[in-house]
């Protein structure tokens, strides 16, 4: 999606995307994941999610990425932190403590300060990107985290029933983007039972799906 359509999003509030309480999947996967304390996550399309402060709980350093200025804004007002604020070419970096968040477009802003990655949490970034747009997002995560494991978590249901965001994400599409040797579908559900807001768009399925690549 274009940057416009998410600014536009956070501007009205149309943010049905945000959990107000830390995922599930995350507390219960993230031991698989064989984080140290002092590893650095990157969370990309971050939002104001409460996992980022979760992770830092654990012993992490947490970099988020995210477009919204509104969001990041937030995140810090939510949780009552004082960031410091520097520029960096094509944004801004927000940092308090083990977390820091870049706020601008993650394809055209400078991240050569980022330093080693040791691992991804990717929630809602791949299903936020349209099929044209995730060669170009996958390249970028590469680039950065060249090493790291990530966890990630996907939605997918037939795609003639609905446009996304979110968009689906088919388990095959998962491991030819990723094409490394391990990776694992831990959990694999379908949730349209519980989502009324799915079930009035018009869906017969809805699966949820978590993934943990090494």
């Amino acid at each position: 999606m274009k940057a416009d359509f998410w600014h536009e999003r956070w501007q009205n509030g149309q943010t049905g995307f945000h959990r107000d309480d830390v995922n599930p999947y995350l507390i219960r996967f993230w031991d698989d994941m064989g984080a140290h304390r002092n590893s650095q996550v990157l969370v990309p399309c971050c939002g104001k999610s409460h996992d980022l402060v979760w992770l830092a709980e654990q012993g992490c350093r947490v970099t988020g990425l995210e477009l919204s200025p509104i969001a990041v804004r937030e995140f810090f007002e939510i949780n009552e932190i004082e960031a410091v604020v520097e520029e960096v070419e094509g944004g801004r970096c927000h940092t308090a403590g083990p977390i820091r968040i870049y706020e601008g477009d993650m394809f055209h802003m400078d991240l050569s300060c980022i330093g080693t990655v040791d691992h991804v949490y990717d929630r809602g970034a791949l299903v936020a990107m349209p099929p044209d747009m995730r060669d170009q997002y996958c390249a970028r995560i590469r680039a950065l985290a060249p090493a790291a494991s990530t966890l990630l978590v996907t939605l997918d249901y037939p795609t003639e029933e609905m446009d996304g965001p979110p968009f689906a994400v088919t388990e095959r599409e998962v491991r030819k983007r990723f094409n490394k040797e391990n990776i694992q579908c831990v959990y694999c559900e379908d949730i349209l039972e519980e989502d009324e807001f799915f079930r009035a768009r018009g869906l017969s399925r809805l699966d949820e799906a978590v993934y943990i690549i090494k």
